[in-house]
């Protein structure tokens, strides 16, 4: 990346967030509505709008028919609630028919609970209001796996659909006024022990899984079409490792064989499942696990037809977007849904323990003084109301450095190189000795993806990413040559300061950025639910006009100090950071 891209696929953004997100345009939704299956061509209404507005990872097709419309955040005044009248204790057992999957409910005191197994095991129980009907409609979920290490097989995005593969080529041929663009152009696997077919759908293609009842579409591209193509050895690899059980309940669990993986709910970089959606005469409720930091911890009230609302259930970590008839049906929804249980699945493997730097503080009376310590050494003390925590998730700082005209940014990890690489599908490549003749290893990190290679410092317990690009990148003209990455080796240094703090200096040619320079030093501190971002650095006073304290995000400057701030929680904790939080220079 270029040192002027700084930001997401660096690996750290302190920028206040915009507040547009992004939505389908009204003809795709309503297509979207009908299929109820996955992402992309053939995406559920709640799915394709949570991947989008929150920002995927996971790579779906390019295709003109799901192209998404950004709107403003607005409130509306919508028409008379759609609700249901049920007795006051209603059991309904699954049903399950070529048309959809309807999944069990219990009705008392006043309230619906629904049980859902995702793609992945991981088990919801939720209730809300029984005069919201959320589950006639059906059940559909969505999940994403990766093939090996080759960036074109990852992020294929699983979309499930009950019935028969007739029944989903039938639908999606519908959604998509393809009927006579349709066809098969490979089986897989016949009926042992499901069968697996491949058809296209003009720019699109699937393979198509059947489970018992279920069908599973796995995307692909079509030759000469805008979107990758699985090889004939990938197609046979992922019908032979993918597979799929149904519980006593009805519901699909999806498993994979090495080196099929699918993402786990824990997974940090997008809505790439497991995720869910039910929908019914009231509308319909996207679930999406694990994903609340996408969006913070903010209530988007999107005015479209149909209306979008979106909030995060902070205690579960759960996303909800919400496509209720109504902005009644919104708020009731959000107002009164309950997480009564939730057993995240781990999809075949075990999180990593991540560690995070948790710095030292101290107290004057009622308020909680933070000493902060920057990558180029410039020092802070934060004040402000004790209670508020800032430090449980611990400190991530981030700098950038130059090498003549090549221009660095740093992943900055608490921890050593062999507890980072850890996270990571790794191949080193080779190594450079720095000052001290100790190797500083350079390596493939394939969740990174194909372009892109990795130096890997270890400074006192830290680790600082250093990338290159690879060859695969503008045919190698941005890719470091041996002596240059030989030159960041022997060049970049880095010590810690008695709290713990990093501290990089580098020796010339190596050029650090300074204060005040783009892609400078700053440093993002955070707790569970809010969190801070500094960028020292002398600025002018300013309040972003489009970071408005109710909407999560909020940036201003505080000259005195020369530092910015982005505040990121609820508007209670930006309101009490701007008028209480002190920033103060030793």
């Amino acid at each position: 990346m270029n040192i002027d891209d700084v930001g997401v696929e660096a690996g750290r953004d302190v920028v206040g967030a915009s507040r547009s997100i992004t939505v389908p345009s009204v003809d795709a939704v309503k297509a979207n509505r009908r299929l109820r299956s996955g992402l992309g061509a053939g995406a559920a209404a709640v799915l394709a709008v949570g991947a989008i507005a929150i920002g995927s990872a996971v790579s779906t097709p390019d295709d003109d028919r799901s192209v998404g419309t950004t709107v403003p955040v607005a409130t509306t005044t919508r028409p008379t609630m759609t609700t249901t009248t049920r007795p006051a204790d209603t059991t309904i057992p699954p049903q399950a028919s070529d048309g959809g999957f309807i999944p069990p409910t219990v009705t008392r005191d006043g309230r619906t609970e629904v049980t859902l197994r995702l793609l992945d095991g991981s088990i919801v129980t939720l209730s809300y209001s029984a005069d919201l009907d959320l589950t006639s409609g059906g059940f559909t979920s969505l999940l994403a796996g990766r093939l090996g290490d080759d960036v074109n097989r990852n992020g294929r995005t699983i979309e499930t659909r009950y019935g028969s593969i007739e029944g989903f080529v039938e639908e999606l041929d519908l959604a998509r006024d393809q009927i006579d663009r349709a066809s098969r152009t490979s089986v897989l696997r016949e009926d042992d022990p499901g069968r697996v077919e491949r058809w296209e759908f003009g720019w699109i293609a699937y393979l198509l899984f059947e489970f018992d009842g279920w069908t599973a579409a796995v995307w692909d591209g079509v030759p000469g079409g805008p979107n990758p193509v699985m090889s004939d050895q990938d197609q046979q690899a992922w019908a032979s490792l993918l597979g799929g059980t149904v519980d006593g309940d009805g519901f699909l669990t999806l498993t994979g064989a090495a080196p099929l993986h699918l993402v786990p709910a824990w997974d940090e970089r997008g809505p790439s499942g497991p995720d869910g959606q039910i929908d019914g005469a009231s509308g319909g409720l996207g679930i999406f696990l694990n994903d609340c930091d996408r969006m913070g911890d903010t209530l988007a009230d999107e005015t479209y037809d149909p209306p979008v609302f979106a909030w995060c259930d902070v205690e579960t970590n759960t996303l909800f977007f919400a496509f209720g008839n109504s902005a009644e049906i919104n708020q009731k929804l959000h107002e009164t849904l309950e997480v009564r249980r939730l057993n995240v699945a781990e999809v075949g493997w075990v999180k990593p323990t991540v560690p995070v730097f948790v710095p030292p503080t101290s107290t004057e009376g009622d308020r909680t003084v933070l000493p902060l310590t920057f990558p180029d050494g410039s020092q802070v003390e934060l004040v402000y109301p004790a209670g508020i925590d800032l430090t449980s998730h611990g400190v991530g700082p981030y700098s950038s450095g130059y090498l003549r005209a090549i221009g660095r940014d740093f992943n900055i990890y608490f921890g050593t190189v062999e507890e980072t690489l850890s996270r990571f599908t790794v191949e080193q490549l080779g190594a450079y000795p720095d000052a001290d003749g100790n190797p500083v290893g350079f390596y493939h990190l394939a969740d990174y993806g194909l372009e892109v290679n990795h130096l890997a410092f270890e400074f006192d317990g830290w680790t600082v990413l250093v990338y290159d690009y690879t060859t695969r990148f503008d045919g190698g003209a941005a890719t470091m040559s041996d002596e240059q990455r030989a030159t960041w080796a022997r060049s970049f240094h880095g010590r810690v300061d008695q709290a713990g703090f990093l501290i990089l200096t580098a020796d010339p040619p190596l050029r650090l950025a300074e204060a005040g320079d783009h892609a400078g030093p700053s440093l993002s501190v955070g707790g569970e639910h809010a969190g801070l971002g500094l960028v020292v650095g002398p600025c002018e006073p300013y309040e972003d006009p489009q970071a408005d304290p109710t909407s999560g995000q909020f940036s201003w400057c505080d000259p005195v100090a020369g530092m910015v701030v982005h505040a990121s929680g609820d508007a209670e904790f930006i309101a009490l950071m701007r008028e209480q939080l002190e920033i103060r220079r030793p």
